[in-house]
């Protein structure tokens, strides 16, 4: 980490910049994380959370009741707040997730010893600097999605098997369709991870059922898979399937 402080500082000199820019031209709705937002109020004080719109007309919570209960610690602060401070786990995932490649390129794939990382690393940030600004103005998670992934993977290689299948396991309950990964992990024979990634699953689900209890995490889950179904219903985009 000492050899990427310089990276460090850049990217957080820039993220400042992107979040005083958008506050001064009033642009920071973080729209996408006011859904999640609401969603988790809405858990808390046992309203409808499945088939609600939140803020804009599709903003429809639809990932799993599980990563809505994580989500709800965010609401022991009123939403201003909360969007700070969810727009720099945003940018620390951003860089943990570079950095996280960075390692596994360089030491699994072209064994690198480039005393440029720094510039190396600054470039990508600029490459996808773009998507990175989007991703912060709607407050999304796709950031930690490829952060959770690359640790995964990460993991995998160093056979932390219980680590990785942790990763993965919440990548899933956040976006179901990324179980097509169990296909490479089946044809590289990495049946541990694959069995922590399922312990992950089950954990999930029994938490929130002994949470919330079983009748409402039944109805909670059934909520989901109807929300999933009906999503495209509703975002249209040349960019999804």
């Amino acid at each position: 980490m000492n050899k990427n402080k310089s990276f460090i500082l850049f990217s957080l000199i820039f993220f400042i910049l992107i979040f005083t820019i958008e506050n001064i031209n009033g642009r920071f709705w973080l729209n996408d994380f006011k859904v999640y937002y609401l969603a988790a109020q809405s858990l808390l004080e046992g309203k409808q959370v499945y088939g609600t719109a939140f803020g804009l007309e599709t903003g429809f919570y639809k990932y799993s009741p599980f990563i809505l209960m994580v989500f709800t610690p965010y609401c022991l602060f009123a939403f201003s707040a909360a969007s700070i401070l969810h727009f720099f786990v945003i940018a620390a995932s951003s860089i943990t997730a570079i950095l996280v490649l960075q390692n596994i390129m360089n030491n699994y794939l072209f064994n690198s010893t480039d005393q440029r990382k720094n510039l190396l690393l600054s470039i990508v940030f600029f490459c996808i600097l773009r998507h990175i600004v989007r991703e912060l103005h709607m407050g999304n998670v796709n950031m930690i999605l490829v952060l959770l992934l690359s640790l995964g993977l990460l993991f995998t290689l160093k056979t932390k098997y219980f680590l990785s299948g942790i990763c993965i396991g919440i990548a899933i309950m956040i976006k179901p369709y990324f179980l097509l990964l169990m296909l490479p992990l089946v044809l590289h024979k990495k049946i541990k991870t694959i069995f922590s990634t399922i312990l992950t699953l089950i954990f999930s689900v029994s938490i929130t059922m002994i949470v919330l209890g079983f009748s409402k995490g039944i109805s909670l889950h059934q909520s989901w898979i109807q929300a999933m179904l009906e999503h495209n219903s509703y975002t249209t985009s040349n960019e999804t399937f």
